[in-house]
């Protein structure tokens, strides 16, 4: 399917990111 391991690796790197922000939103929801 993928060539390389690149694309994975970009997309485990935005997946990552994208799961840190919606921590940091909901710990900013539960304290406020």
């Amino acid at each position: 399917m993928l060539k390389d391991g690149q694309p994975i690796r970009a997309i485990d790197r935005h997946f990552n990111v994208g799961v840190a922000t919606i921590d940091r939103i909901k710990r900013k929801t539960e304290l406020s």
